[in-house]
């Protein structure tokens, strides 16, 4: 009965090196190649990854804001006819868990005089309430391509 050959022994070493032997591995070259392939590969995919994340949270800006729409047309059903004056009036009729996708905090929404935020949907009404505007905002505070306004998306 033979002893089971080990690796890295001294007996194993001896025998590889009088039969000719090699023992097989990887080399440095061939290592080396290979982790420069998967840096090129990081290389390429990281910011395809990025540009997909915030196209994401575009999308969740546009989803809150068909919400927001929503919000505004309950007021209407509710004070018969006429929009909610400020961005305000509406939060009752939102759910609780409408965030700015961008930095998960509040304001998902706000009036429009305050300002453009990346993530923030803007809230404008007209003089006698009878209609609104809602702009949402992707990132760097760029609009986003959907503007809504009362029962129309344009």
């Amino acid at each position: 009965m033979s002893k089971p050959l080990v690796y890295g022994t001294e007996f194993v070493d001896r025998y590889c090196m009088m039969k000719g032997n090699k023992v097989s591995g990887f080399t440095i070259i061939e290592l080396m190649t290979v982790v420069i392939i998967i840096g090129i590969l990081v290389a390429i995919a990281v910011p395809n990854f990025l540009k997909m994340s915030n196209k994401s949270k575009e999308a969740e800006v546009m989803s809150n804001m068909h919400t927001i729409q929503l919000g505004a047309e309950l007021y209407c059903v509710d004070y018969l006819g006429r929009y909610p004056p400020l961005a305000d009036s509406i939060k009752r009729y939102l759910p609780g868990t409408l965030k700015n996708p961008f930095d998960k905090t509040d304001p998902a929404f706000q009036d429009a005089s305050i300002g453009d935020i990346e993530g923030v949907a803007e809230y404008q009404s007209g003089s006698p309430y009878d209609f609104y505007l809602i702009t949402g905002f992707g990132k760097d505070a760029q609009p986003v391509s959907i503007t809504l306004t009362e029962g129309i998306a344009l």
